[in-house]
């Protein structure tokens, strides 16, 4: 059986009904940077893969699609993946040089040749600079600018959505490329979605709300998964102080929803530190490792928060219970492994009782 190929540009069906704010003019200046610089010199299959594509767009709009497809298939798997990602390239360029970035499809369609890039040199092998490519065409601030186009007080359509699984895809396939960008991007995703109106609002938008959610869940765990595991403590503290700024918000239904992930990244941070730190602690036996610290000064802050928040009887305080129970099980199984940090959890926590205010 012939390999699976890539879906190519004109095989794409993101659609969307929903509106946006006028159309800005381009973030970006003129990138006249050469396609070909960010692939290695040997790869010479920019040419080919450009004739190759034209000739595919223009079957594509003829009778001849399915005999176009036929022959595609007897293409060399490794040009298939190569003609996907000069193709991404392609569009992705020309689309952060325009000044027309409202059109929902080809929003969508940006997002999906960000993923079509990272599929190719992680899962393929295709080579390409992508922290230079990244730089250059700066993906990660067309994102954010998108998004805080997207109106707060709706969800119509599935971009949010689509462009934390893009962010989530990039910190793992190319992690350098989010440097000093994460606190910015954290806020604009959390703002973006933080205020819309409650699930309960909006029934009809129920699936959509919770697909969004999960995906913002996606993102902040895999901010943690991929970043060097003595950075941890630097990657929760600015994640949980992001979201301490939401719970304190004097908007309720901003200060649920950011409570509500609070809990879930809690419960990730009790995994995350049971299965992996610990292991690592134990490994090390009698000689504790001098090159890691997982001192988080903001736990204190937002565990004084928790307790207060805790003392409702709405969906709020369940959410702070919750994770205050988890954050008493990660310092009770935490007991008599070596591990510091428990008692770094309780002094914090003490600090930070006396910092919050009703």
């Amino acid at each position: 059986m012939p390999p699976r190929q890539p879906r190519l540009a004109w095989q794409e069906t993101w659609s969307s009904r929903g509106s946006n704010r006028p159309a800005e003019d381009s973030l970006l200046a003129e990138d006249s940077t050469p396609v070909e610089a960010f692939f290695p010199e040997e790869d010479s299959s920019l040419a080919e893969a450009i004739l190759l594509a034209e000739a595919i767009a223009q079957a594509a709009g003829s009778s001849q699609v399915e005999e176009s497809q036929d022959d595609v298939q007897w293409l060399d798997p490794s040009k298939a993946w190569k003609l996907c990602r000069d193709k991404a390239v392609e569009f992705i360029r020309a689309y952060v040089r325009g000044t027309e970035k409202d059109d929902e499809e080809q929003k969508m369609l940006f997002l999906s040749k960000i993923c079509d890039l990272c599929t190719c040199v992680t899962e393929r092998g295709v080579p390409m600079n992508l922290h230079d490519f990244c730089c250059q065409t700066n993906l990660v601030e067309n994102i954010m600018a998108l998004l805080e186009k997207e109106p707060m007080d709706s969800l119509r359509t599935a971009f949010r959505q689509k462009a934390m699984e893009t962010v989530a895809l990039l910190s793992n396939t190319v992690p350098t490329a989010l440097c000093g960008k994460r606190e910015s991007l954290l806020n604009m995703c959390f703002k973006s979605v933080f205020f819309l109106p409650p699930e309960s609002d909006v029934p009809e938008t129920g699936v959509l709300y919770a697909e969004t959610m999960k995906a913002m869940d996606t993102m902040l765990e895999g901010f943690v998964l991929n970043c060097p595991i003595a950075s941890f403590n630097i990657e929760m503290q600015n994640m949980l102080k992001a979201l301490l700024d939401f719970a304190v918000s004097k908007n309720s239904d901003v200060r649920e929803s950011a409570v509500k992930v609070i809990e879930r990244l809690i419960t990730f941070f009790r995994w995350y530190l049971v299965i992996k730190i610990l292991g690592i602690f134990e490994n090390y036996g009698n000689d504790e490792p001098t090159d890691f610290n997982l001192r988080i000064p903001i736990l204190g802050k937002l565990l004084g928060h928790l307790l207060l928040f805790s003392s409702g009887d709405d969906s709020m305080s369940h959410s702070a219970l919750g994770s205050l129970h988890r954050m008493y099980t990660v310092v009770r199984e935490g007991r008599g492994k070596k591990v510091w940090w428990a008692m770094s959890i309780c002094t914090q926590t003490s600090a930070g009782l006396s910092a919050c205010s009703p």
